[in-house]
């Protein structure tokens, strides 16, 4: 039971992190936070269902269209369009920024520049093209949501269990990835801060 209730508190915890569903008080820790990662393609999948929902209800009164927009901008407010400002971040500070630190401090700004409205823009236009050239929306909202949180549990996964073969506390090293990986120029400095080349001590 004891096991039961904690799993629920991870679950908990994926489900506040990667949306905007009430979770109440959880007893949050960043090692919680790290086994979250467990959940997210389970996370994915109910933010999947829902967006089909919302697209199936709608499509019963509107064209396909107009369906799924409605079911992108219900995603937005379910997410809080975590995935959209990250992208939006990306765009500025690889488009408008001329050195590293220009790039840290445009993806840093809260404000959303020129490049980061068109490359939003124009993957959300994508979204919906792909989306209103299949047959089946719906199933295609459910598989994209699982696939896509199923793909970042499994990098997350992979890098704790290889800091834990070599001894590395992971959220001390997940800290240390975030403040290097920008420094990074080639392959090998890429190499160089992979998890099996960090020196425990």
């Amino acid at each position: 039971m004891i096991y039961l209730r904690a799993q629920w508190t991870v679950f908990l915890i994926a489900l506040g992190f990667l949306t905007r569903i009430p979770i109440g008080n959880v007893d949050f820790t960043p090692q919680k936070l790290n086994k979250a990662s467990r959940y997210f393609a389970v996370v994915g999948a109910i933010i999947g269902m829902l967006c089909a929902g919302v697209y199936w209800l709608a499509q019963l009164v509107l064209s396909q269209e107009i369906s799924i927009l409605i079911s992108m901008i219900f995603g937005f407010y379910l997410t809080g369009g975590f995935h959209e400002d990250g992208l939006a971040d990306v765009c500025d500070g690889l488009g408008g920024g001329y050195t590293q630190k220009r790039k840290l401090e445009r993806m840093k700004d809260s404000r959303v520049g020129t490049y980061g409205s068109l490359g939003l823009f124009r993957a959300l236009f994508l979204k919906f093209l792909l989306l209103n050239e299949l047959a089946n929306p719906a199933l295609a909202l459910i598989v994209m949501h699982t696939l896509s949180r199923t793909l970042a549990s499994s990098i997350i996964f992979s890098i704790i269990e290889t800091c834990k073969a070599n001894e590395i506390n992971s959220y001390n090293y997940l800290r240390y990835l975030f403040a290097n990986i920008h420094k990074a120029k080639t392959k090998q400095d890429l190499r160089s801060i992979l998890p099996y080349n960090i020196n425990p001590g």
